[in-house]
């Protein structure tokens, strides 16, 4: 009967580690999400800004 519980904390604890790992991963990918974002935003906005756009032309895009 021992062996038995132990193979089941064994296997609790493998997915306990494979849902931290894919939670490390969703993090990363929402980083580098964010990361494309903002430098996006600021192309657009350095852009805009260098060709004496309005804020409401920046709005509009």
């Amino acid at each position: 009967m021992e062996k038995y519980a132990i193979n089941i904390v064994w296997i609790d604890s493998i997915t306990c580690h494979i849902e931290l790992i894919s939670i490390f991963v969703k993090a990363l990918v929402l980083l580098y999400v964010a990361k494309r974002f903002a430098a996006k935003l600021n192309q657009v906005s350095l852009k805009d800004v260098s060709e004496n756009t309005s804020l409401k032309t920046l709005v509009e895009q």
